[in-house]
C-alpha cells in the first residue's frame, strides 16, 4: 500500500491533477471488508476518478468459472451495496459503465468521478478512440485511425524470452506506426 500513496504523491507534485484509481471487485479470496478498507484508503487519498472493474473471467484465462460459485456473487453484491454508500459520502458520480462477459455477480465496470472531474482518457479508451502504445512484455498497442475509427492491434510477446529476441523489431514498428499517425494527423 505505501507504494500506492508514494506514486500517488510524486504524481500530484509533478502535477497530475486528474488521477483515475482502480479497484477490481470480486478476486479470489477478496472480503467486502477487504474492499471496504481499500475505499477507506482511497478516502484519504482522495482522487479525481475511481473506476471499479468487477471480476471477469476471461476464456483463456487459468481460472475457471466453476471455481466462482454464489458465495463469490453474494460477496461482489456486498462490495457493490458497501460503493453505493461509500459513493455517496466521498460525492463521486457516474460517468461511464461497460459490461464484460462473464463477470462475477452480474455487474458491471463503472467510472465515477468527482463533479466536473471527467477523465477524457478513461472515455475515450472505453470508446477505442484512442491510439495507445504497449511497451513491455505481453502488452496489446491499439492503433486507432481516427479517419474512419477502424482499430488494428499489435500484441507484443507473453514470453520474456521471445519478446527479448524481438524487442528491436517490436520498437521499430511501434516508431513507425507514431510516424505514420503523427504525419496522417498533420494533413
Amino acid at each position: 500500500m505505501q507504494d500506492i500513496v508514494d506514486v500517488y504523491a510524486m504524481a500530484r507534485e509533478i502535477g497530475f491533477d486528474c488521477i483515475n484509481m482502480d479497484l477490481i471487485a470480486g478476486l479470489t479470496g477478496e472480503t467486502a471488508d477487504d474492499f471496504r478498507h481499500s475505499l477507506a484508503q482511497i478516502s484519504v487519498l482522495k482522487p479525481e476518478n475511481v473506476t471499479v472493474h468487477t471480476l471477469a473471467i476471461k476464456r483463456t484465462s487459468k481460472l475457471d468459472r466453476a471455481d466462482f460459485n454464489d458465495a463469490q456473487g453474494d460477496t461482489v453484491s456486498a462490495m457493490n451495496a458497501y460503493l453505493q454508500q461509500w459513493l455517496k459520502t466521498e460525492k463521486y458520480v457516474p460517468y461511464y459503465l461497460y459490461r464484460q462477459k462473464q463477470m462475477i455477480g452480474d455487474m458491471e465496470n463503472t467510472g465515477f468521478c468527482l463533479p466536473g472531474k471527467e477523465s477524457l482518457y478513461n472515455i475515450l479508451m472505453m470508446e477505442e478512440r484512442q491510439t495507445i502504445f504497449g511497451l513491455g512484455v505481453g502488452s496489446a498497442t491499439k492503433y486507432v485511425n481516427p479517419n474512419d475509427w477502424t482499430l488494428t492491434q499489435h500484441n507484443n510477446p507473453k514470453d520474456l524470452y521471445f519478446y527479448n529476441q524481438r524487442i528491436d523489431e517490436l520498437i521499430e514498428n511501434k516508431m513507425m506506426q507514431i510516424n505514420k499517425l503523427f504525419h496522417r494527423n498533420l494533413d
